[in-house]
């Protein structure tokens, strides 16, 4: 059995863009639950204990449900965690005076073009001008930033290098992203690893992480490319994964593509691992 080191909250799945590609990871079809600070507390307390050391938070947009996101970042606001927070960044600006209390953490922020009409194509809303306003506020802190860049051929395809430079110039990591083909729209929008490794002027992956991260040395350097393992349906690398989702009222979504979910027995620490271990069980009976 795998030995679990990541957690990944998933508050809520409301968003203020509307990103055509988005396939809605993580959809809960419920009015927003309010977290149980106890339980939180206990599955920090078996985190801790068990040597889980990655959080992460997504959505939906996790700054829509800030009173939730705020209060696993309080939480899990120690130097045993690595704390991640998948975002569009457009509400940041609110609440910068509680971000700039808490420890270290590595914002996944989505940037899709840097110009403000291809921007608005792919998220129908004019939006730009705020999340890079809230870019230069947020690299004024001692927080990380990587921009995940969602590849689209027709789109934004020609703009890679563009963005490659602007995240490197700001001292960001960018990270390309394989978009899953939900529908015919994105089906030829779709650009593969080889095509973005092919743009940065050839090279080769070397390395391929369990959760889809690929590693590519390219004439500019080594890119990052993340793919979802669920479009190819690839459960057997899945399986390997060291992550485990976290429902909004903090139970557990072993597989992304099975609405099944584990209840996590708070009872003790004991109660806790069963449940951990009932979801990696379940996990590894998937097939195909």
């Amino acid at each position: 059995m795998a030995q679990i080191n990541g957690l990944r909250f998933i508050v809520g799945n409301g968003c203020n863009y509307n990103c055509f590609y988005c396939h809605h990871e993580g959809y809960f079809n419920r009015k927003t639950i309010v977290i149980d600070k106890e339980k939180l507390k206990k599955l920090q307390q078996y985190a801790k204990e068990h040597g889980i050391q990655n959080i992460s938070i997504t959505g939906g947009e996790p700054f829509m449900y800030w009173e939730n996101t705020y209060e696993i970042l309080q939480q899990f606001d120690d130097n045993e965690f690595n704390k991640t927070l998948n975002t569009n960044l457009s509400l940041l600006n609110q609440y910068m005076d509680q971000i700039d209390t808490l420890n270290p953490i590595e914002f996944h922020i989505n940037l899709s073009s840097l110009n403000a009409n291809t921007h608005k194509k792919i998220i129908d809303r004019n939006y730009l001008k705020l999340v890079l306003q809230n870019l230069e506020l947020l690299r004024n802190t001692h927080h990380k930033i990587c921009l995940n860049i969602p590849v689209l051929k027709e789109i934004n395809y020609d703009e890679l290098i563009e963005l490659y430079c602007f995240a490197k110039e700001r001292g960001f990591i960018p990270r390309f992203l394989v978009l899953m083909a939900t529908s015919d729209e994105l089906k030829s929008n779709v650009v593969t690893i080889n095509e973005i490794i092919k743009k940065f002027g050839g090279g080769s992956v070397t390395e391929k992480y369990s959760y889809g991260l690929y590693k590519a040395n390219t004439p500019y350097g080594v890119l990052d490319i993340v793919k979802c393992l669920c479009d190819d349906m690839e459960c057997e690398i899945c399986k390997k994964n060291t992550y485990l989702h976290i429902t909004p009222d903090l139970n557990i979504k072993y597989c992304m593509y099975n609405d099944d979910t584990v209840k996590i027995n708070f009872e003790n620490d004991e109660t806790i691992e069963t449940s951990f271990n009932e979801a990696n069980k379940r996990l590894e009976l998937i097939k195909k």
